[in-house]
């Protein structure tokens, strides 16, 4: 059976032959919830085959990661290209062409990563606020003008087609002044979710 919301937990990446393991770990575990990163590798060379998989603990977290790293120039020169594993092809045939599973390559604990080595990558402090609205969307400019008011506001956006999205603040209190304000408030006949990212799924 397929889980198809199960496989938006789960992201396909494709990514530069030159990017280790533990590169792809820090660069995904900058988006909250990050539960398991494998990079794929040749059996034979150890070297990388270009794409793995990242799989994340809520869906707004995985909406959150494919909306702001898709593209994203990582290493310098290349753009990163992500998908959801079940709009993958590969994903849907996990028979191998010979006919018989292949053997499992990897574990859960092998691919934790609760605490990563400094990276090769710079970590910018950035403080993402999952923000829904109920029950249409607002319009950007009004949310942007809402949500700019607490200061250090670096982004807003609503993901395309749906009626949530995200804001991204540089300051920690800005984010928090935005939370206890605007949850739950009401406006245009909109009503507005603010919470953290990380937070999404058992914030109720």
């Amino acid at each position: 059976g397929f889980d198809a919301s199960a496989a938006k937990l789960r992201l396909y990446v494709i990514i530069d032959t030159s990017v280790t393991q533990n590169q792809m770990a820090a660069l995904f575990d900058l988006v909250p919830g990050m539960q398991h990163c494998i990079l794929k590798t040749d059996r034979a060379t150890a070297q990388s085959r270009g794409f793995g998989y990242v799989t994340y603990s809520s869906q707004a977290s995985a909406t959150y990661a494919k909306e702001k790293l898709h593209g994203f120039e990582y290493p310098p020169g290349y753009h990163l290209v992500i998908k959801y594993a079940d709009d993958n092809p590969r994903v849907a045939t996990p028979q191998s062409s010979y006919g018989q599973q292949p053997p499992l390559q990897w574990s859960p604990q092998q691919t934790l990563f609760p605490c990563i080595g400094p990276a090769h990558i710079e970590r910018r402090e950035e403080y993402t606020l999952f923000v829904n609205c109920s029950p249409r969307p607002m319009p950007l400019p009004q949310l942007q003008e809402i949500f700019s008011q607490f200061g250090s506001l670096t982004n807003v956006w609503l993901v395309s087609g749906q009626n949530f999205g995200y804001a991204t603040y540089s300051r920690k209190s800005a984010a928090k002044g935005a939370i206890s304000a605007l949850h739950d408030m009401e406006m245009s006949g909109v009503r507005l979710r603010v919470t953290r990212v990380d937070e999404d799924d058992n914030s109720d």
